[in-house]
């Protein structure tokens, strides 16, 4: 009996996807840096601060640019360790880490 979904892929297309995956990342990390630097300087002070539930459009940039941050690191690491010639069974949630679309249950 098998149980649960997994999928056998070649280290080489591992490797592929978590480098496309962090290529994605630095991206959109240097894309909301750009508008942080933008807004930050264009912006009154006074509606950099958070105000009860309303966030400032800093603190939301801040908290994508943290998200890509980390995603590139994260991805830039499996790159760096992936075994080529190794095959790895991968779970849902870990094709859905690496980016494989429509790989998250609803």
């Amino acid at each position: 009996m098998i149980q649960g979904l997994h999928i056998d892929i070649t280290g080489v297309e591992v490797k592929a996807r978590f480098q496309r995956r962090a290529d994605m990342h630095t991206e959109k990390l240097a894309g909301y840096l750009r508008q942080r630097e933008s807004l930050a300087s264009t912006m009154d002070p006074r509606d950099m601060v958070s105000q009860g539930s309303m966030r400032s459009p800093l603190a939301d940039l801040d908290e994508k640019i943290r998200t890509h941050r980390d995603g590139a690191s994260y991805c830039a690491f499996m790159v760096e360790h992936v075994i080529t010639s190794e095959t790895y069974r991968l779970s849902e949630a870990e094709l859905f880490r690496m980016g494989v679309e429509g790989a998250r249950s609803y």
